[in-house]
C-alpha cells in the first residue's frame, strides 16, 4: 500500500541511477530453429500468438517425415480489468520446410481449455500414442493421436 501511487522515481530514489536498462525487441511467440549451429527465430503463426504459451512438443503428426509441433497455452494470473489470456485451445504446426501451417480445432478435434503447464506423449503399443496435458490447479486431459 505504501507504493501504491508513487512513481518509480520516489520508490527508488537514488538507486534508480544505478539500475541496467533492458529492453525488449519482440514479444511474439517464435521458432528458434537450430541448423547445426546457426539460429534462426521467425514469429509463430497468428494463432500461436493468442495466448502466452507454456509448453510445446514436438512429432510427426501427420506422418509426412517432419518434425511437426503441438503448443499449449493459457494465463489466468492477471489482474480482473486485463481478463484471462485463455484464447489457445491447443494449437497444431505443420512443418511445411520455410514456414508452419496452424491446423484449425475442427480437424485436430483439440479443445484445452484452462492453464496448460506441460505435455507428455505416452506410447500404448498396438493401441498408437496418446498425449497427457496438465492443467494447472485442474485434472490432465489425455487425447489419443489420430
Amino acid at each position: 500500500k505504501s507504493m501504491a501511487g508513487q512513481t518509480i522515481e520516489t520508490i527508488l530514489g537514488s538507486r534508480l541511477s544505478e539500475m541496467k536498462k533492458l529492453t525488449a525487441n519482440t514479444l511474439s511467440s517464435v521458432l528458434i530453429n537450430n541448423d547445426k549451429g546457426k539460429l534462426s527465430v521467425s514469429n509463430l503463426p497468428p494463432m500461436s500468438q493468442w495466448s502466452p504459451i507454456f509448453s510445446f512438443i514436438s512429432g510427426d503428426f501427420n506422418k509426412d517425415g517432419k518434425t511437426d509441433v503441438l503448443s499449449a497455452a493459457n494465463f489466468y494470473g492477471v489482474l480482473p480489468y486485463e481478463g484471462q489470456y485463455d484464447a489457445d485451445y491447443g494449437t497444431v504446426l505443420l512443418n511445411k520446410g520455410s514456414s508452419y501451417q496452424e491446423v484449425s480445432m475442427l480437424q485436430t478435434g483439440l479443445q484445452l481449455e484452462g492453464e496448460i503447464r506441460d505435455i507428455k506423449k505416452i506410447s500404448a503399443g498396438p493401441n498408437g500414442s496418446f498425449y497427457v496435458f496438465s492443467r494447472n490447479n485442474n485434472t490432465l486431459l489425455v487425447y489419443k493421436n489420430k
